[in-house]
């Protein structure tokens, strides 16, 4: 590939995005992202002078391209119930499309919290905040905030990827097939426990 290809950029940055999911910023190397996209160390850094120019541009990617759809779930018009539905189908979808996310997250969220608070603020979490708490109570869910309720469904989609390693060695015995049926029904028990949460 030469500088200028209109795909060397962005085969650059789906290997980065494989190296990086799979080893985070400190782990992985310029070498192997080159390898993995198919170009040279110095046609890697024409487009990217560092490793870390390079992780910012994959994270801020990530960021950008799957946090609004998600958001969009939370802001729509439809009643409280379809919505905990639809984020919770969207959420594992993402994370179980980009199966090192989860934990590539949690290490930048402790290498440098500036960076995703940063990007995640962008999205003006307050604004859906109001939207969500305004929905809950015009159909009478007093219980619980619009704060609580997505702390709720996050961290429960989140945590079987935070410990993929531990599941799928302990649990799965490394068998995909049964990996993705257990995936399918925790989808469908944490929708289900939310949803009889917000019964009260």
């Amino acid at each position: 590939m030469k500088p200028n290809d209109s795909k060397t950029e962005q085969a650059i940055l789906e290997a980065a995005k494989k190296v990086f999911l799979q080893k985070g910023l400190k782990g992985a190397t310029t070498q192997e992202i080159a390898d993995e996209a198919g170009v040279n160390k110095a046609l890697l850094h024409y487009y990217y002078r560092t490793k870390e120019s390079l992780y910012l541009a994959v994270f801020a990617n990530l960021i950008k391209t799957n946090v609004p759809p998600i958001a969009s779930i939370l802001i729509s018009r439809q009643p409280v119930a379809e919505t905990v539905r639809r984020f919770v189908s969207a959420y594992f979808e993402l994370l179980s499309s980009n199966f090192g996310l989860a934990n590539f997250l949690i290490m930048d969220l402790q290498q440098n919290p500036a960076r995703i608070i940063g990007l995640f603020t962008q999205m003006d979490p307050s604004r859906i905040f109001r939207i969500l708490n305004a929905r809950l109570l015009r159909e009478g869910i007093t219980h619980i905030t619009a704060e609580h309720l997505m702390m709720n469904m996050a961290s429960m989609c989140f945590f079987p990827f935070i410990i993929r390693p531990l599941i799928e060695g302990a649990l799965f015995k490394n068998d995909e097939a049964v990996k993705r049926e257990f995936l399918a029904q925790r989808q469908q028990v944490v929708t289900e426990f939310i949803l009889n949460a917000l019964k009260k």
